[in-house]
């Protein structure tokens, strides 16, 4: 739930860096920093249920519902 909740705010904090003008061929090393951290925790999201299925920490269909709702909530932030 952690990484699912957080994943957003990065962009969300650091978005304002970002140049307005779209034909701008300049990237600030800010912004840049905000979607690394963004794309850690959405990795972070998927890759973990899939490590503590693996070490049978958690069981298989808990590791596909907890990506299924990965999913959801991701889908939905991105549309």
């Amino acid at each position: 739930v952690f990484t699912y909740a957080f994943a957003p705010l990065p962009n969300a904090i650091f978005g304002r860096y970002v140049s307005s003008d779209p034909l701008a061929d300049v990237s600030s090393s800010v912004a840049d920093f905000g979607r690394f951290l963004t794309s850690m925790l959405v990795v972070s999201g998927f890759g973990l249920p899939l490590v503590l299925a693996h070490s049978g920490i958690i069981s298989t269909p808990a590791m596909l519902m907890s990506i299924g709702g990965g999913l959801l909530v991701y889908g939905t932030i991105i549309v």
